[in-house]
């Protein structure tokens, strides 16, 4: 699987973390390291992807991102618009949905397997298998001083440490409150 982490900053601001691991095949063994990155932007969105390398090939290369404007709650928006836009491109590109999660203006979205979009009360989120190793981190770092960014670095380094599934290089994205 892999490792994909995000946390708000103070200024309301997402960042992402990724690892680089790819499994293939049985056994869940290691076999590589992506040159391609599990975390990118995309128009307003940050996404990070986990399991199906197409789904993030569709999401990054066919999907095209409703935007978002504000005039309607972004729970309404990413329960219908947003799920909807993502459905039609797994759908055209051939592919299976996969857990993702998804930064829009200073929320961090939770895409699962069913489609369904939930968001934490915290202000951090993780998927993939190194995410209970980083969303233990995430918590026990939320009271520090560190950065966003110097806290994703630690807890991706710890699920990396603790999981054979979760291999950097590791690769950050910020997005910004809109």
């Amino acid at each position: 699987m892999t490792l994909i982490a995000a946390i708000k900053d103070a200024r309301g601001n997402v960042h992402m973390v990724g690892d680089s691991s790819a499994i293939y095949g049985e056994g869940d063994v290691v076999r590589g390291i992506r040159k391609d990155h599990k975390v990118f932007i995309k128009s307003q969105y940050g996404i990070g992807y986990s399991g199906s390398f197409r789904t993030g090939e569709i999401i990054q290369h066919i999907w095209q991102p409703p935007k978002y404007t504000g005039r309607v709650p972004i729970e309404r928006f990413m329960r219908t618009t947003l799920i909807e836009s993502i459905r039609k491109a797994i759908e055209k590109g051939k592919g299976e949905i996969s857990p993702m999660l998804f930064a829009l203006d200073g929320h961090i979205l939770n895409v699962q397997e069913d489609y369904h979009i939930g968001e934490s009360i915290d202000p951090y989120e993780a998927i993939g298998s190194g995410e209970q190793f980083a969303l233990g981190g995430l918590h026990s770092l939320q009271a520090t001083n560190l950065s966003a960014r110097t806290k994703l670095l630690k807890v991706a380094e710890a699920a990396e440490y603790h999981s054979n599934q979760v291999m950097g290089p590791f690769h950050i994205i910020k997005v910004e409150k809109l």
